[in-house]
């Protein structure tokens, strides 16, 4: 069985974070910025990260992806 997991690679303060498709759980504008609302299995809980790039750009990467969210 073949599962394709999407990565997506944002810009945070200082570096650079990718974080895989299927975690995301809910996105919203900050600012001139997005934060993003992860379901992180590997630390058993959820982790808030907040990105440089713009709200609408997110919103369009995450859609390309396939991401199901909201």
């Amino acid at each position: 069985m073949f599962i394709e997991v999407t990565r997506l690679s944002f810009n945070v303060p200082g570096q650079k974070v990718t974080v895989n498709v299927e975690h995301i759980i809910y996105l919203e504008q900050k600012g001139e910025g997005a934060e993003i609302l992860l379901n992180n299995p590997y630390q058993h809980g959820s982790h808030l990260l907040a990105v440089i790039e713009s709200y609408n750009e997110v919103q369009q990467r995450i859609g390309a992806a396939g991401a199901k969210f909201g």
